[in-house]
């Protein structure tokens, strides 16, 4: 169905509507239940009837259906009965704005999305809501629609999305990118979502987001400052859950508080004894009210047993509700505190368009790219000199070898490779005086091998003519053919691409010894082969990717055991072993199911000390300290789900534990123990795992004091294993930053707007021996703006600056 755009005028025409009456929205979670059950089915309509007769007492605005509509989606019986609880909606005047979202039930095989919802559509798809003024337009099959809807004389954009919109089906819609689509047809409007799975009212999972409700979080929510209220059902009766309710705020992309709300009664007796969720929107008050109730007198409501996140003593009979609406004096209030509280929203800033972000800082880096017949390089050169065929030159071959056993008679085959005048002056040349800070070469494995092959500097001149005569018996890595020590060895490998780091290499070549390239001497009997540079596929060619820094950036590495540097923490909270000590262990593994099945919880701590000051190795301080990039490195060994960096708030050391620390529970993201938004979020892979903390190091350097390192925290089920500061692949942090030009405050230093004068002069250093300023408008002392303060340079740079000269 076509999107329909509303005018402008339409969606300002709240502006004068200031201090409206409170509005209510009302959630319908999970009925299957209802409609699964002749005898169950009057709950559903006693929920409907609710809505229309208390319409106008309760001013509500809006209904949102969370899904589940039936119990199975295959069958017409459930459906004809939604339809008919549903349709009492449609009898109400004026017309009441309402939307329902598919559930994992509500396709013809549940849980199974690839099976369609053809019954949903037919009843709740696209033309139910044919000619709505509030309806907006669905995705081309109907599982996912939008609303344009006032509640308490505000707009609000609501988005109805299908369960799991981010899993695709194949030939079906891509219903996240249809819903960024409406957002950016209604910028800035606010918005609420629902949808069936987000939150989960499992405790365990700290962030209380299901991996399905990540994913929405991940793709849509965070990055979308105008979403600021999630609604779901599905969950009900966590292992330690509060009977399907559970409220979470998160903080956004942009500062912001997003409030995620699970509600989900079908648990409950008789399928959910017709509670439904009233949201009471009171702008006044800067609160929006949530309350759970059923229009059944006596229904049942015991507490939930999961967390209590607020104190609300009992209702009183009858239920008060916010200013401006009437007591709840008929059927039930939910008892449980999570069930009835009071959520915070700034109605007058919430919604305000967030600030630009901040340019991005300049590059680090400068990057060089060698590989034949790309940008039109064509200078490597490799070939392989093999004992059986001494005498034959292989340097038109789409391979290159390296083997200890191999032809007839069988021998060694040395394989070699070179690429030729990458430094120099020329546009795609490395300058001679650059810095390199990482250079890696990456192969096209063709024949896996399970032993390995050394990488050595090559001494001797060599050609693609050349061959295993010519270079006397093949090559040795005795300081005259070849160097004695390897740069690089590559160990056991399948076929595909491997990257590996020959930094060394390229910083010799770079400092002036002659560049001839690698020997590549096998280690063991089973050989290995990659593609070369007469490949037939251009992907698949050897390629050399040289990362130099940027002029005018400086870099900082710190690893322990490394030019002195020991200041390095590290340590495993581990859930299913709360007292053990893992300060020692050489490597860790970031999990939320460790071990398998018992959905225990790993969280990783990782510190770099003392790395902030005024040392030859350190980063120095100050507001003119620009962090370009920065990574934490670390050496991934077994692939998982990866984590989420989130900057430590509370101080920590190797002795810490699950249960002596953090309040029992590891470390929650929450803005007390640690951050509430991640620096980044990093797949779990193998090898060499650079992670981006440029957010880190640029608070660290404005508040050194702050640098409590990071927490690791799971990202799924499938743990990410690393190593740890104890191992023989210790992480690394490299910090990549520029000094900025200083720049200094006026000579007008105590605000008077008179300058130069000699009572500047005199504020200045009275101000600086400890005095008070006396106009109350004085600068700090730190004149220079440099971060550090007091210091003889602030005296010097004011009065050269009041001397005409310039700020140092």
């Amino acid at each position: 169905m076509p999107i329909k755009k509303l005018s402008v005028l339409a969606l300002i025409a709240c502006a004068g509507l200031a201090h409206a009456q409170p509005g209510t929205l009302v959630a319908l979670p999970d009925t299957q239940f209802y409609s699964d059950s002749a005898i169950r089915f009057p709950q559903f309509l006693q929920q409907t009837n609710f809505i229309k007769d208390f319409r106008s007492a309760y001013n509500i605005q809006f209904v949102s259906h969370l899904g589940d509509i039936v119990q199975n989606g295959s069958v017409l019986i459930e459906w004809q009965r939604a339809d008919e609880a549903m349709d009492v909606l449609d009898t109400i005047v004026p017309e009441l704005p309402y939307a329902a979202v598919p559930g994992n039930h509500d396709y013809a095989s549940t849980g199974n999305k690839a099976t369609l919802a053809a019954n949903y559509v037919n009843n709740f798809g696209a033309s139910r809501y044919a000619g709505k003024p509030w309806y907006i337009g669905s995705t081309s099959n109907g599982w996912n629609h939008a609303q344009l809807v006032t509640i308490a004389g505000r707009q609000y954009l609501h988005l109805a999305l299908e369960w799991l919109p981010a899993s695709l089906v194949a030939g079906q819609d891509d219903s996240i990118a249809w819903a960024q689509g409406i957002i950016n047809t209604y910028p800035n409007v606010p918005t609420i979502l629902s949808t069936h799975e987000y939150i989960i009212d499992d405790f365990t999972v700290t962030n209380g987001r299901s991996a399905g409700g990540e994913a929405i979080w991940q793709q849509l929510v965070r990055n979308n400052n105008q979403i600021f209220l999630t609604l779901n059902g599905h969950f009900h009766r966590g292992t330690d859950g509060d009977d399907g309710e559970r409220y979470e705020v998160a903080t956004n992309n942009f500062g912001r508080p997003v409030h995620q709300l699970l509600s989900d009664y079908q648990a409950y007796p008789n399928g959910g004894d017709a509670f439904l969720r009233m949201y009471v929107f009171n702008e006044p008050a800067n609160t929006i009210h949530t309350v759970s109730y059923s229009p059944k007198v006596n229904a049942v409501n015991t507490a939930g047993a999961g967390l209590s996140r607020f104190f609300v003593a009992s209702p009183a009979t009858p239920y008060v509700m916010p200013a401006g609406l009437p007591a709840l004096t008929s059927g039930t209030v939910q008892v449980d505190a999570n069930s009835r509280f009071d959520m915070t929203v700034d109605f007058a800033t919430r919604f305000v368009a967030p600030p630009s972000p901040p340019p991005p800082p300049p590059p680090a880096f400068v990057t060089y790219t060698f590989r034949n017949g790309v940008n039109g390089y064509a200078n490597t050169q490799d070939t392989y000199v093999a004992f059986a065929t001494p005498a034959t030159a292989f340097g038109s071959a789409t391979i290159v070898k390296s083997d200890t056993v191999d032809g007839t008679p069988s021998g060694q085959v040395h394989g070699l490779l070179r690429f030729e005048n990458i430094i120099g002056t020329a546009a795609n040349q490395i300058p001679v005086n650059a810095t390199i800070d990482l250079a890696s070469l990456s192969l096209n494995t063709t024949n896996s091998t399970a032993t390995a092959s050394n990488f050595h500097r090559m001494i001797a001149t060599w050609s693609e003519a050349s061959t295993w005569n010519s270079l006397t018996t093949g090559i040795s890595a005795n300081g005259t053919e070849a160097r004695t020590t390897s740069d690089a060895t590559v160990t056991a490998t399948a076929t595909g691409v491997i990257s590996f780091d020959v930094t060394n290499s390229v910083s010799a070549w770079l400092s002036g010894e002659d560049n001839q390239g690698w020997a590549i001497l096998p280690v063991g009997s089973d050989g290995w082969d990659f593609t070369s540079s007469e490949g037939a596929t251009v992907s698949q060619r050897p390629q050399l990717t040289v990362r130099a820094l940027a002029p005018g950036v400086q870099r900082a590495i710190f690893q322990n055991g490394v030019n002195g540097y020991a200041g390095t923490l590290d340590t495993q909270l581990q859930q299913a072993t709360p007292t053990s000590n893992a300060g020692a262990a050489t490597s860790f593994s970031i999990d939320s199911d460790d071990p398998n099945g018992t959905g225990n919880d790993n969280h990783v701590l990782v510190q770099f000390r003392d790395i902030i000051g005024e040392g030859v190795d350190q980063v120095p301080a100050g507001q003119n300290v620009l962090i370009n990039r920065a990574f934490l490195v670390v050496e991934g060994f077994d692939a998982g789900d990866g984590a989420s960096v989130h900057r430590m708030l509370q101080s920590w050391d190797e002795n810490v534990t699950w249960a002596n620390s953090f309040g029992n529970n590891g470390v929650q993201n929450t803005g007390i123990e640690a951050v509430t938004m991640e620096d980044t979020v990093i797949a779990g892979t193998t090898g060499r795992v650079e992670i981006d903390v440029t957010a880190s190091l640029q608070a660290w350097v404005q508040d050194p004091a702050t640098n409590q390192g990071w927490v690791l925290l799971p990202r799924g089920n499938n743990g990410w294993d690393i190593r740890s500061s104890e191992s023989t692949q210790p992480p690394q942090l490299r910090v990549y930053y520029t000094i900025l030009p200083a720049t200094c405050d006026t000579v007008d230093f105590n605000g008077n707007g008179v300058f130069p004068e000699d009572q500047d002069v005199v504020d200045y250093l009275d101000v600086l021996a400890g005095g008070v300023c006396p106009t109350g408008t004085c600068n700090d002392i730190d004149f220079n703006n440099n971060g550090v303060f007091p210091e003889d340079q602030d005296v010097v740079d004011f009065f050269n600056i009041l001397a005409g000269g310039i700020c140092s």
